[in-house]
């Protein structure tokens, strides 16, 4: 069995969308880049200033690397996110509900490797 997502849940910038298998790695990847959510004070008036200061992506990305110190994938997932997962990033409290979700499902997929390679 194996789970797939899409790729912007880990601020890869595509023009289309790209399914991803979900691996530890891949989990791993996208609590590192929720962080930034922590780093800009839980604000989506954060990510609304910048779509309005900056037109182009490209810019916001930099400006957001620049003023919050992140990555380039962190600014990524903050700007890609989709509205529905909002409030799984951007809300304090259920933040910390999904990172540990997360950090639960990536110990499900990788015993379910470690089942498969017979370790």
């Amino acid at each position: 069995m194996k789970l797939y997502a899409e790729s912007r849940f880990r601020g890869l910038d595509t023009p289309c969308t790209v399914t991803e298998e979900v691996t530890p790695e891949f989990l791993d990847k996208v609590i590192e880049c929720s962080e930034v959510c922590e780093m800009i004070g839980f604000s989506v008036q954060v990510i609304a200033d910048m779509v309005v200061e900056f037109p182009d992506n490209r810019e916001r990305i930099k400006a957001m690397m620049k003023r919050y110190h992140v990555t380039r994938e962190q600014a990524l997932f903050a700007l890609q996110l989709p509205f529905h997962e909002v409030p799984l990033y951007f809300d304090k409290d259920e933040y910390s509900r999904q990172i540990k979700r997360l950090k639960t499902l990536r110990c499900l997929v990788q015993d379910m490797q470690e089942v498969i390679e017979g370790k």
